[in-house]
């Protein structure tokens, strides 16, 4: 029996390897719905603790512009967060190499720098009603940092935080850097296509 189990752990392993694919292989859908009007200014990420790329894949949008995506059927990766939360901070690099690598830009929300309007933050509430957790007195709740894919309208995924193992204080190391990596992949797969 212990082999048995043995044999699906490594046939999981290997599986789990392989379904990162080549990433190389994969380009942007062009064949989905994107909004070429969205209201995204070059933002300045130099806030964030260790982020030196100047050349990185942010566009800073307020929330109501990226209820647009949702609400006009288009898509895009949308992050949620703001530079003095530590979770945010070790996660945004990781975001920065994968989209380089994807060809793919990302919307920022600052969700500090922004007062948000009682209408846009209902509706949000209501779009990302199945994704949000819930605070200690059972509320739902939006946590950051947040990395959601919208593909044609539909919220195809959401990964709040950085990874299970993870505590902040101290920087994320190599392993948790590639599986934060993994998770961005296979949430973004909805998006891309093979070459």
């Amino acid at each position: 029996m212990k082999k048995i189990l043995v044999l699906f752990l490594c046939l999981g392993l290997l599986v789990g390897c392989s379904s990162k694919s080549d990433l190389s292989n994969m380009v942007v859908n062009p064949d989905l719905n994107y909004l070429d009007d969205v209201k995204a200014i070059s933002v300045d990420m130099s806030g964030y603790r260790n982020f030196t790329d100047t050349k990185h894949v942010f566009k800073k949008i307020n929330f109501k512009e990226a209820l647009r995506f949702i609400e006009e059927d288009a898509s895009a990766v949308v992050y949620y967060g703001y530079k003095s939360c530590p979770f945010c901070v070790e996660v945004v690099p990781v975001l920065n190499e994968l989209c380089k690598e994807l060809g793919l830009s990302v919307y920022y929300v600052d969700v500090q720098a922004e007062q948000v309007a009682d209408e846009h933050l209902e509706m949000f509430m209501g779009h990302y009603s199945e994704f949000l957790q819930t605070d200690d007195k059972d509320e739902p709740t939006f946590y950051v940092p947040q990395v959601s894919v919208i593909v044609d309208g539909e919220i195809t995924s959401v990964h709040v935080g950085a990874v299970d193992s993870y505590t902040s204080g101290e920087p994320m190391n190599n392993k948790q850097k590639e599986e934060l990596k993994g998770i961005f992949t296979e949430n973004f797969k909805p998006l891309l296509i093979e070459k």
